[in-house]
Parts: structure tokens; sequence; C-alpha cells
């Protein structure tokens, strides 16, 4: 498994996932991709791997 979705409206949560803190300062967005979702209104968060980002949490 790569990402998740989450049954959210993109435009209104987005951000606000975005900058959720994961660990001591790290975000999900320093940690995953936060795009909108084809299926209907919702947000698909794309993890990215470890070679790209350095970070393990």
């Amino acid at each position: 498994m790569t990402g998740l979705r989450v049954k959210l409206p993109y435009d209104a949560y987005a951000s606000r996932l975005r900058a959720t803190v994961v660990d001591e300062g790290v975000t999900i967005g320093d940690l995953a991709e936060v795009l909108p979702s084809r299926m209907r209104d919702y947000i698909l968060v794309r993890i990215k791997p470890f070679s790209e980002t350095n970070m393990m949490v």
C-alpha cells in the first residue's frame, strides 16, 4: 500500500492535513503528497519513499 483516501472535502481540509504534525516537527506534507482524488471530492495521500524524504517515523 502506498497511500490512502481520506473521505473529507479536498478544498476544506487539504491544507490542514498537510500541516498535521506527525512527530517532532515532521508534518504529513513532508512525508506524503496530498492530492485531490478523482473519486468525488476526497483527498488522496500518497506516501513518499524513504529514499525521497530521508525520514523514518
